[in-house]
């Protein structure tokens, strides 16, 4: 396992998907199962993971999310992937 400082390091940031790679049930459902144990405010883990897999549901949650397209974010939501996780 990597140390703190090495996991920094070494992390990156996508910036393109494979839009033909599709995880598995048992992938989306470990990674919420991480997810679930990280630390939150006074350890309430109060969170709510939602998984979207199908092209209709991922472009009607990005309406949602980003407001119909108009977002105050620096860069917009990347479409071309397989699932969204969302945290609510």
């Amino acid at each position: 396992m990597p140390t703190v400082t090495e996991a920094i390091q070494s992390r990156f940031s996508a910036h393109s998907y494979d839009p033909t790679h599709v995880l598995s049930e048992q992938d989306v459902t470990g990674l919420i199962d991480l997810a679930r144990h990280a630390p939150s405010a006074f350890n309430l883990q109060h969170w709510r993971f939602i998984a979207v897999h199908t092209k209709e549901a991922k472009a009607k949650m990005l309406v949602t999310v980003g407001r119909g397209g108009k977002t105050n974010w620096p860069q917009k939501p990347r479409k071309a992937t397989s699932d969204i996780l969302s945290i609510v």
